[in-house]
């Protein structure tokens, strides 16, 4: 991480929060577009990631052998949700986000943000909480997003035809 010279002015918007992480306390998170937050849906659900770490939390050990081989995708998935939302008052990530068009990219840059928040003595317990915390608020923003567009009509218009 690198020490910002000046501290960050957070703008007032519905897509920044704020989430105290223990052992961390106060962080700044700017929610990502939802075209992000749908890359980084559609990778979770690709090896269904989220249903085997509910099962696993409920003791599968089916699912906890399975999910050992994508644990490296979870933790990719996790930092690079950190970083895609990353907004700290004081520190910048050294991880460069670069260009995200892919979900290979995405798990790369979420591999990167993983290991520099290892370097910066966050927790795994601490990756998590900021990931579970962060990740239901990113789904609303695809819900949000959804919902507006039902309330748009895509159909033609109708044209008026002159009076015969």
């Amino acid at each position: 991480m690198i020490k910002r010279t000046a501290t960050r002015v957070v703008p007032n918007k519905p897509h920044y929060t704020s989430l105290t992480i223990e052992g961390i306390g106060e962080v700044r998170w700017r929610l990502p577009s939802p075209a992000y937050a749908l890359l980084l849906v559609q990778l979770m659900n690709r090896d269904n990631l989220i249903d085997k770490s509910t099962a696993i939390q409920s003791g599968d050990a089916d699912a906890a052998a399975d999910m050992s081989t994508k644990m490296m995708d979870l933790y990719s998935i996790q930092g690079a949700v950190i970083g895609l939302c990353w907004f700290h008052k004081e520190y910048d990530l050294e991880t460069a986000k670069g260009r995200l068009s892919t979900p290979e990219a995405l798990l790369d840059y979420g591999e990167q943000v993983y290991e520099e928040m290892y370097e910066a003595e966050w927790t795994a317990g601490q990756v998590v909480e900021a990931w579970s915390l962060l990740l239901p608020l990113m789904v609303d923003t695809l819900v949000d997003q959804g919902k507006g567009a039902e309330q748009v009509n895509f159909t033609p218009a109708q044209q008026e035809h002159p009076a015969s």
